[in-house]
């Protein structure tokens, strides 16, 4: 049981790292558009 605990928890860890570089990313090719503007 604790073992199922664990994968799901490094499961929606490697979730969210995931999510938020995708919107880290987004928001710098945003940044990178408006300053070449």
């Amino acid at each position: 049981m604790t073992a199922v605990l664990f994968l799901l928890a490094l499961t929606l860890a490697v979730y969210a790292l995931t999510v938020a570089l995708a919107v880290e990313d987004t928001a710098y090719d945003t940044s990178v558009r408006e300053a070449r503007r």
